[in-house]
């Protein structure tokens, strides 16, 4: 991986424990964590602004219904 650029993964999850601890296993693998969000909406704003490659998703997230 290149480390002048590296890959953004936004992080979905509306349990902040979790949401951390993602977080925290995506930087010691060397990818970028631009925000950290809890709901599908948020998701999308923030997808759009941060130009993420790729999101972890938690199972059932707020906001995004029919993934429960």
């Amino acid at each position: 991986m290149d480390k002048g650029r590296l890959t953004k993964i936004l992080v979905v999850e509306d349990e902040s424990i979790v949401a951390k601890n993602i977080e925290s296993r995506l930087k010691r693998l060397g990818y970028a964590v631009p925000a950290i969000v809890s709901t599908g909406e948020e998701a999308i704003k923030k997808s759009e602004r941060t130009l993420s490659g790729f999101g972890a998703y938690g199972y059932c997230v707020k906001g995004w219904d029919g993934w429960c």
